[in-house]
């Protein structure tokens, strides 16, 4: 076995090194956006305070916001059928996707989210409770869409609403 000269070493070193610059730049250059969501008080209402992050160093383009509440619980033939038909996990199915103008708000969309930014959306619980009006569950999630039609989803976020007493 030889011995690897000192040339040799350094050229291997030069390479791994410029490999692993490239796919850093390469994971760099992606645009990414998160959303989260909390509970929220704003003008003396409570809801759900959704934030949308640009946790990337572009630019970048939001088209719109939907909402989604779960309207039932999807069986395990829909979802394989769901998989086999639109080639993806389902996730999704079973759950209601809307806009926030069905309910009379405003969410600023279409925008620009600068690099290291965040735009903030306020929904209320009246809008809530007209959301959750025979759903199959409290959950609520927020989805953003960006121009080319890539979306990303928040976690479920269980919003319990206060049973509230009508005297009759």
């Amino acid at each position: 076995m030889q011995a690897v000269s000192l040339t040799s070493a350094l050229a291997i070193y030069a390479a791994v090194l410029s490999t692993v610059v490239f796919l850093w730049n390469l994971w760099g250059s992606r645009p990414r956006v998160r959303v989260r969501l909390a509970f929220g008080l704003q003008d003396g209402k409570v809801g759900v305070h959704a934030s949308i992050q640009n946790v990337s160093g572009h630019d970048i383009h939001l088209a719109a916001a939907s909402i989604l509440y779960q309207d039932r619980q999807a069986s395990l033939r829909e979802r394989i059928r769901d998989m086999w038909v639109y080639r993806r996990l389902p996730r999704r199915v079973g759950w209601v996707h809307t806009r926030l103008s069905n309910y009379g708000l405003t969410d600023g969309f279409p925008l620009v989210l600068v690099a290291r930014d965040a735009h903030h959306v306020f929904i209320p619980e009246d809008v809530l409770r007209q959301l959750f009006r025979g759903a199959a569950s409290q959950k609520v999630v927020v989805s953003v869409q960006d121009k080319l039609w890539n979306d990303v989803y928040s976690q479920a976020f269980t919003y319990s609403l206060p049973r509230v007493k009508v005297d009759r």
